[in-house]
């Protein structure tokens, strides 16, 4: 029997996996023993049923409108690990007003390169079946990232998306910073 868990990030991108993996002979074994594996075998579905309960995502999403107060924020929804979407807090920045077409950014950033990551299906950073899968990183250009994600052909090897959780737009994406305010 293997119980464990895995913090990544900080702050309002912490996030935690939990496994447990069990060996149903191993288990029925545990269990008729002194009852020590006994208790460590509970404490762990315990501990899971209460991780588990934090990655439930309610059906109901609540919404608030910009701005909103940092501490108000931390309050209501880091601290609670409550989610929430927050409405009208980029609808001035010209990348949300139609500026960003592919030939924008073919022509701002067509020789950048960037980190682009490839998975078969789309799905990336999560669990598909009775994996985690976790993307394919790539270094391209913005020109050759382009090419790729508006082929109409199956010829792509997995699916294209330049999406990082660790800051890229500040370190891979400079000729863009003045249409998004950097605050």
């Amino acid at each position: 029997i293997t119980a464990g868990g895995v913090t990544q990030g900080t702050g309002a991108h912490t996030g935690s996996v939990v496994f447990l993996i069990v060996n149903r002979t191993a288990l029925q074994r545990t269990m008729s023993d002194d009852g020590y594996w006994k208790e460590i075998v509970e404490s762990a579905l315990i501990n899971l049923s209460l991780e588990g309960k934090e990655l439930i995502v309610p059906r109901t999403m609540r919404r608030s409108e910009w701005p909103i107060a940092p501490g108000d924020f931390f309050r209501q929804y880091v601290s609670a690990n409550v989610p929430v979407i927050i409405t009208g807090a980029t609808s001035d920045w010209p990348a949300v007003a139609g500026k960003w077409t592919n030939d924008d950014l073919r022509e701002r950033m067509g020789d950048t390169p960037i980190t682009v990551d490839f998975t078969p299906s789309g799905s990336g950073d999560c669990i598909l079946g009775d994996r985690f899968v976790i993307p394919e990183e790539r270094q391209l250009t913005m020109a050759e990232f382009l090419d790729i994600f508006t082929r109409k052909d199956t010829e792509r090897d997995g699916v294209p998306y330049i999406q990082q959780q660790n800051g890229s737009f500040v370190t891979e994406y400079s000729p863009l910073w003045g249409d998004v305010p950097l605050e």
